[in-house]
């Protein structure tokens, strides 16, 4: 998305979030080396995991933590900026291991001097701090601001990226996924972990960057080393004396490119897991209305000049949106629809398809009905955005042409 202020950019384009695959990397460990056994806690009740291998005891804790049957937790994301600034985004909520179900609710806060444009990349267009969620299987549940729940079932496919990226809420080793439990099942200690008094133990293990994929957000991408290879990660554990997952920390800051960060420098992750045993509450409560995003939601290319929408759908951008009378509250208001397809001798890249795009959208702009831009904020300010599906082809090293073909909508933000 880019924004231009009648005839000058106010926004730069975000780049997506680059999943960079990890290679395997020395493990270490505190503790105790060359044990020739462990039978467990006082009681022997963590001896299917303790009397294993180093190697294969997180990933047996996987199963005494589910053996658990529910667990509330809290998983914590702490950015700091250059100036000292910080931003803390934490996840608490409730897991149900035997329904594979769980709720969830994120709040962000921020302290001192953080930077306004890594606000904006980490709370995505709308710019909630807060946010409900639920998590029935394989379908993510995301609570609007009017209490209804919008519901992006895994049954109806991607519809969107960006609901491709929510999806993930939905966990692969846990109902609840994109938090460092993840990164704990998925790592093989080579050296017995330390074991206290009260028979928890306490690992230490460097981890392939890989496994945090799903935690590092968008916009912040996993740096390679000066070989390629990818930067290993300081991961700490610890189990109760039943093996099961109770903490576990870990520093991000070196998967932290050098763009595209906005000033962030640092990126902390926590993970607390307790009251195994609870009362979970249900994932939508008796009463509460559900929706299906795949039927009530349409895409952004595909509303109309003079249409408004709304943006209250847990996606962080605006590929897709609900059509809202424009009579009511909305968040922005469609004045243009262009569509791209051009072919140079000169290398055209992004910026210079939005650039394109941006003349149009201007020119829309100008002989839009003043009812349609008159609320737009700030004011005398219109913003150009690129559908899903966008091609620009060529423009490297050897190509004689490059092509740019994609549909863009011009739209001013009423909200």
């Amino acid at each position: 998305m880019t924004g231009r202020r009648r005839g000058r950019a106010v926004a730069a384009v975000l780049a997506p979030l680059l999943l960079v695959g990890a290679a395997a990397c020395d493990s270490g460990g505190k503790g105790t080396k060359g044990d020739k056994g462990d039978e467990g806690g006082k009681d022997g009740s963590g001896n299917a995991v303790f009397s294993l291998p180093p190697a294969d005891q997180l990933v047996a804790a996987r199963t005494a933590t589910e053996g658990g049957g529910t667990v509330r937790f809290v998983s914590t994301l702490v950015y700091t900026a250059k100036g000292g600034g910080q931003l803390t985004d934490r996840t608490t909520g409730s897991q149900d291991f035997g329904a594979d179900r769980a709720v969830a609710v994120q709040v962000q806060s921020t302290t001192g001097a953080f930077p306004q444009k890594a606000v904006a990349a980490l709370r995505g267009e709308n710019g909630r701090a807060w946010r409900s969620y639920s998590v029935e299987g394989d379908d993510v549940l995301y609570r609007t601001a009017k209490r209804t729940w919008l519901r992006y079932a895994a049954s109806a496919g991607d519809i969107s990226k960006e609901a491709a990226l929510l999806s993930k809420r939905a966990g692969s080793t846990t109902p609840y996924g994109g938090t460092l439990a993840d990164a704990v099942f998925g790592s093989f200690p080579e050296a017995r972990p330390e074991k206290r008094s009260d028979g928890t133990r306490y690992y230490h293990v460097m981890t392939p960057a890989g496994v945090f994929a799903d935690l590092v957000p968008d916009g912040f991408a996993p740096r390679a080393g000066s070989k390629g290879e990818a930067v290993p990660v300081s991961l700490e554990v610890e189990l109760d004396a039943q093996g099961r997952l109770t903490r576990a920390e870990a520093d991000l800051s070196a998967l932290i490119t050098d763009r595209e960060t906005h000033g962030v420098t640092g990126i902390k992750a926590h993970l607390a897991f307790s009251e195994f045993g609870h009362k979970a509450p249900p994932s939508v409560r008796p009463g509460e209305r559900t929706e299906d995003a795949s039927k009530v939601l349409t895409e952004l290319t595909k509303i109309k000049p003079g249409e408004c929408a709304g943006h209250d759908t847990g996606l962080a951008g605006f590929s897709l949106l609900r059509r809202v009378d424009c009579s009511t509250a909305h968040d922005l208001r469609i004045f243009g629809q262009v569509r791209i397809n051009e072919t140079s001798k000169e290398r055209i890249g992004l910026d210079g398809a939005y650039k394109m795009a941006q003349d149009r959208c201007e020119e829309r702009y100008t002989d839009a009905p003043a009812a349609w831009t008159a609320k737009g904020r700030p004011a005398g300010t219109f913003y150009t955005l690129g559908a899903e599906g966008m091609e620009i082809l060529g423009g490297g090293p050897g190509d004689d042409i490059s092509i740019v073909k994609g549909d863009f909508t011009c739209y001013v933000k009423t909200s």
